[in-house]
């Protein structure tokens, strides 16, 4: 487990040669990178590498069906469910949606999961990627 962002931020720096901050607010060209950067970063390193403690899964649930009217919010005629992004832990990328265990073809379209698998039938569930705190990162 971490400290928290500065801890982060201080391994990283002192790895490259450079001192670390006192506070994530220093007003060092070092604090300033720190600030701009270090979500973009941790984002990219956590799509690419998909580190386990970034992972959840959660049951989708019951759908929204699509309504037959067409609006601009809704993607008529493509699939039967929309199924909302869970709210807490935020998704970061989905990694796949599955039924009972099996992959479902599914479109990511704003923030929903659409697709012609009905919840109501089995698990439907979401494995996807989140913004773990730092404080729950393991100490590797």
């Amino acid at each position: 487990m971490t400290g928290g962002k500065l801890e982060v931020a201080n391994e990283a720096l002192i790895e490259a040669g450079i001192p670390p901050l006192i506070d994530l607010t220093d007003e060092t060209r070092e604090g300033e990178f720190i600030r701009a950067r270090y979500e973009t970063i941790f984002q990219r390193h956590a799509s690419v590498y998909r580190w386990s403690f970034c992972q959840w899964m959660v049951d989708l649930g019951n759908p929204a069906v699509i309504p037959t009217t067409t609006t601009v919010d809704e993607p008529l005629g493509r699939y039967a469910f929309r199924y909302p992004f869970p709210a807490e832990p935020a998704v970061m990328a989905v990694n796949a949606v599955l039924m009972d265990d099996q992959p479902v073809d599914y479109m990511i379209y704003g923030q929903n999961i659409l697709t012609d698998a009905d919840g109501r039938d089995g698990d439907l569930i979401l494995d996807y990627l989140w913004r773990a705190p730092e404080e729950i990162w393991p100490p590797f």
